[in-house]
């Protein structure tokens, strides 16, 4: 039976996909402004910024899958900040929020971003820990986990840091993330600025949540509920086929250990 703490660190794309209920509701309901826009383009373009220049640094080393691992990656954006990735994404959540005209509302999103991506930490942290006892001990004590330092701090060892991932596998990585923010800016422009279908979409919407008896927001809010259900449905199913070939591969490994000996 799965704890509270791992259901939640399988399912954080789904609480993800929750924040683009007020993103959207938003970008509709609320008006346009340039400095909204100014802002948000700034925080969507670092964002997938910070992720490239942090996937070339760890490339394919997953730092909690790897048990045999040695060395500890805390060199480049890791020696400012243990979870850049993540800061990457949060700059992407704030910049959408931004955009969409939401303003102080733009905290509450960004806090609950920063609260799934917490729990999700805690459990990564707690492999670290195991895996790297000391060494990673002392590191958190010299790179804040998501606050970064102005200063590189020094490596926790004397071991020589893993070659940097080469650019084209880096922006083949992330070729999905940096396509998937400029679609993401083009349309929160286009609506906000009440591009060609815009308003047709909009009294559609409206209709449809009339006969719902809810506001516009309300049902946007629904849809994106209903999307977030099935993304963890998926994950579910999942998850579970992921476990059966497990157990099925670990059987068949065991009939073969007795039929040797």
């Amino acid at each position: 039976m799965a704890s509270a703490r791992e259901l939640l660190f399988r399912h954080r794309g789904t609480l993800l996909i929750l924040t683009a209920a007020p993103i959207a509701a938003a970008s509709l309901e609320l008006p346009f402004g340039w400095p909204d826009a100014a802002a948000g383009l700034a925080l969507l373009a670092l964002g997938p910024l910070i992720r490239i220049v942090s996937v070339r640094r760890i490339g394919k080393r997953a730092r909690v899958a790897n048990p045999g691992a040695a060395h500890l990656l805390c060199e480049g954006p890791y020696a400012h900040a243990r979870n850049p990735l993540y800061l990457g994404n949060l700059s992407i959540a704030a910049g959408a929020c931004a955009m969409s005209g939401l303003r102080l509302w733009s905290l509450a999103v960004v806090a609950f971003v920063l609260l799934v991506y917490q729990l999700v930490v805690l459990s990564e942290e707690e492999t670290l820990g195991q895996l790297f006892g000391e060494r990673y001990a002392l590191y958190k004590q010299r790179v804040p986990r998501w606050f970064p330092r102005i200063t590189a701090a020094e490596p926790v060892d004397s071991l020589e840091a893993p070659p940097l991932w080469p650019w084209a596998e880096v922006l083949k990585r992330e070729a999905p993330c940096v396509l998937g923010v400029t679609a993401l800016a083009g349309a929160l422009i286009y609506i906000k600025m009440a591009g060609p279908g815009v308003g047709f979409a909009a009294s559609w919407l409206d209709r449809l949540a009339l006969h719902l008896s809810l506001p516009r927001w309300g049902f946007v809010t629904a849809i994106v509920a209903v999307a977030a259900l099935g993304e963890g449905f998926v994950t579910f199913h999942r998850r579970r086929r992921h476990e059966k070939r497990k157990a099925w591969w670990a059987a068949l490994q065991k009939e073969q250990q007795e039929a040797a000996s």
